[in-house]
């Protein structure tokens, strides 16, 4: 009696191929297979839900346009602040309860003498006191970017990543972009991103 419940067991685990309908384990696998599909979309879906919602949400919700350029502009180059948030300290630092902040990003030059086989990417943010001086700053938009990639570019691979780098591109970049921004009575130099590869 306990072999037959034990064969019987054995039976409904691993049944017989030649006793088992014809098609079976084709669609099984084919059940499979579309499960694993689902699952794949569902998965998809919501990653890229998880991603594409904020990017709606920043736009207003208007998924088919783009911002316009003046949302473009204002996203990228302009940050207002105010004596509440970290670069408000800063103004008030240098004697202005509020600053202007013009971003520049996705620079990419090769270091001066690396032979095209390095490169650094980086960011550069200019604060400036005044809604004036951040408009001249924009004006000037294509010199400041041509004096960054210009200075960036000559200096050697040894003087970016030597200890202090930073601090001296960012002394030699405050006195070279006072004149493109108007000559306002401060100015500040920030480089949120500095990759070299």
């Amino acid at each position: 009696m306990v072999d037959e419940r034990q064969a019987e067991a054995v039976q409904d685990v691993d049944p017989d191929p030649e006793t088992e309908e014809p098609g079976a384990g084709r669609r099984r696998d084919g059940l499979l297979l579309i499960g694993t599909i689902v699952l794949s979309l569902a998965i998809w879906a919501a990653v890229g839900s998880l991603g594409l919602a904020p990017l709606l949400m920043a736009n207003g919700g208007d998924a088919g346009a783009g911002p316009g350029p003046a949302e473009t502009e204002a996203a990228e180059e302009t940050h207002g602040s105010d004596s509440h948030d970290g670069h408000g300290r800063e103004a008030a630092a240098h004697g202005g309860g509020s600053s202007r902040i013009l971003e520049i990003d996705n620079l990419i030059v090769n270091p001066a003498r690396s032979g095209g086989s390095r490169f650094l990417m980086a960011s550069i943010a200019i604060e400036v006191p005044d809604q004036k001086s951040l408009e001249v700053l924009v004006q000037n938009k294509t010199k400041v970017r041509h004096e960054l990639v210009h200075f960036l570019s000559s200096q050697s691979l040894e003087a970016l990543t030597r200890p202090g780098a930073t601090d001296t591109l960012r002394e030699h970049l405050r006195e070279a972009m006072r004149p493109l921004a108007g000559g306002p009575s401060w100015i500040e130099i920030y480089i949120p991103q500095f990759v070299i590869q």
